[in-house]
């Protein structure tokens, strides 16, 4: 786990990111400043240039 601390409008937040391949490459990109949109009135998003990498989630049921 990296522990990260994040800022928002002065607000601090701790944030553990484990050792993913997507948490790593989200992490080479810090220190990071995005816009946010708000998507649909229900949550803000970042949208970025390019994907991040991810492997397919397994799930053995609901």
């Amino acid at each position: 786990m990296t522990k990260v601390t994040i800022s928002i409008d002065g607000n601090k937040l701790d944030a553990d990111f484990n050792n993913s391949d997507t948490a790593k490459a989200l992490l080479e990109k810090f220190p990071l400043k995005v816009t946010m949109m708000n998507l649909y009135s229900r949550e803000m998003t970042y949208r970025f240039s390019e994907s991040l990498p991810a492997k397919k989630a397994k799930t053995s049921g609901y």
